[in-house]
């Protein structure tokens, strides 16, 4: 389900890329983060697991222009393909947009393939999801197939798979991923029927798509370098000979809409207090979180003097969210502790700590620092069921 960020303005969907073990997802998925630019695209996250070469997941976002003033980031994310990560499988496709089920051609993986989709089947409907099933089906997932490895020589042909995969007539692609032949046309597929689904006002009208390129690669056209690539056209129709026409879709009844944001108290009018005694905080912004070094959320956070409290109390709120599936609130009340001389980003400035004192919901082992300068900025780590978890503004690496 899509998400809208007041705060952000940003319009979230999800897009999941779903198939048999080793079938072309993380492929897939490597070579739009490889190709596309940077200014498109957000940091690719890896967690591999032991036993299987295909990635745990993939998150990456790719801001695709506005969508009724909101800024469009896509999340696209992989399964693994073994049986037994069932549970990761089914956890990634909680609120899913779109879904991207990748095919091996070979023919002696079409049994695999029909497992992997009646597996992809069983774990929608324990969420209340089916798969779009034919053009007057407006309440289902809309998919796209992509026909993988199409370039070896023991190949099924297309009527063989279409007949046994395709129940529900969705479009199609044929593609050989590692050399990135209908990669883009997939992605480009399943993100237009995304944004049609999703742009239907209450009404049911259709609400008109730009036909453009988003606003940052118009920006740089003039300037396009060898890196750039024809992504930034996604959200516009679908024009791909290949794929079949968007089936239509009704109105989305409803769009999850994140409000768990918390305005911070307004903070103590009172001046700094000379000889490093608390300050007078106010400090609202958006956050990197990290786990075992890699960026694989984000948060935003508020800190401020408690109103109407004591000089040196404050109040931190904040959601931090990873990969779009897990979150975390955090509410919990501290006390100014102390003021230290620091180096900073090779700038010598001050350190605030605190100690917490209480909170409906505060996490074990919660540290929180305020840097004083260039500006007044906050990190917070706290202990998470699978380690250390560190937050720091958007941006900039996480304090030792």
């Amino acid at each position: 389900m899509a998400t809208l960020n007041y705060a952000f303005k940003e319009l979230s969907c999800k897009i999941v890329y779903y198939g048999c073990g080793l079938c072309g997802k993380t492929t897939n998925l490597e070579h739009i983060h490889k190709t596309v630019p940077g200014k498109f695209r957000g940091e690719l996250v890896s967690l591999a697991t032991e036993q299987d070469r295909t990635l745990f997941f993939d998150f990456l976002p790719l801001d695709l222009g506005e969508v009724k003033g909101f800024k469009t980031k896509f999340q696209l994310y992989t399964v693994p393909g073994q049986v037994y990560y069932n549970a990761t499988r089914k956890l990634v496709l909680r609120g899913v947009d779109g879904i991207c089920f990748v095919v091996d051609s070979s023919r002696d993986r079409i049994q695999e393939n029909l497992d992997s989709l009646e597996n992809l089947k069983q774990n929608l409907a324990d969420y209340g999801y089916h798969l779009q099933n034919g053009d007057d089906d407006h309440d289902g997932v809309p998919w796209v197939i992509q026909y993988n490895k199409r370039d070896l020589p023991d190949v099924a042909s297309l009527e063989e798979l279409e007949k046994a995969i395709n129940f529900a007539k969705a479009p199609y692609l044929e593609a050989v991923a590692y050399k990135g032949n209908g990669v883009k046309e997939t992605l480009k597929g399943i993100s237009t029927l995304v944004i049609k689904k999703l742009n239907k006002d209450s009404t049911g009208g259709d609400v008109s798509l730009p036909k453009a390129a988003p606003k940052a690669a118009s920006a740089a056209a003039a300037s396009k370098s060898d890196d750039d690539d024809e992504y930034g056209e996604l959200g516009a129709e679908d024009d791909s000979k290949s794929a079949k026409p968007a089936p239509a879709a009704k109105p989305v009844e409803k769009v999850a809409v994140r409000t768990d944001e918390k305005k911070a108290p307004a903070p103590s009018p009172k001046a700094d207090l000379p000889g490093g005694d608390a300050p007078t905080l106010n400090i609202s912004q958006a956050c990197d979180a990290r786990w075992r070094g890699l960026k694989t959320g984000e948060a935003n956070l508020t800190l401020a003097n408690v109103s109407g409290g004591a000089r040196d109390e404050y109040q931190l709120n904040g959601l931090v969210s990873f990969l779009g599936i897990f979150k975390r609130t955090i509410s919990t009340k501290l006390k100014f502790k102390l003021s230290d001389p620091r180096t900073h980003e090779g700038q010598e400035t001050k350190a605030y700590t605190f100690e917490v004192l209480s909170g409906p919901d505060g996490p074990s082992g919660l540290n929180v620092i305020v840097i004083e300068a260039p500006q007044k900025q906050l990190y917070v780590s706290y202990i998470g069921s699978g380690g250390e978890v560190k937050i720091s503004p958007e941006g900039k690496a996480a304090l030792d």
